[in-house]
């Protein structure tokens, strides 16, 4: 189970991820909104999703949101126990 802050800020994004689908399926004219997401609230709604969807190979992403819309991150995978790569 995620700790209870990761799962709120993965949470509340999801929630206006859900208001954005919504929106879009409407017919006619969108407002155009952005939408911006803090790195530490990226890096929740990603470790949130790893562990609900019981992801048996990556084990942590941790991603840098960089100038001029660049990003860094660093992934860990797990090979061993499950008989390695499918």
């Amino acid at each position: 189970m995620p700790e209870p802050e990761v799962r709120r800020r993965a949470e509340t994004l999801i929630g206006a991820l859900e208001k954005i689908e919504v929106e879009q399926a409407r017919p006619g004219r969108h407002s155009g909104r952005t939408f911006a997401v803090s790195e530490s609230d990226l890096n929740a709604f990603i470790a949130y999703q790893i562990e609900t969807q019981n992801e048996p190979y990556v084990k942590s992403v941790e991603i840098r949101l960089l100038a001029r819309d660049r990003i860094e991150g660093r992934l860990l995978l797990d090979l061993s126990g499950r008989g390695g790569l499918p």
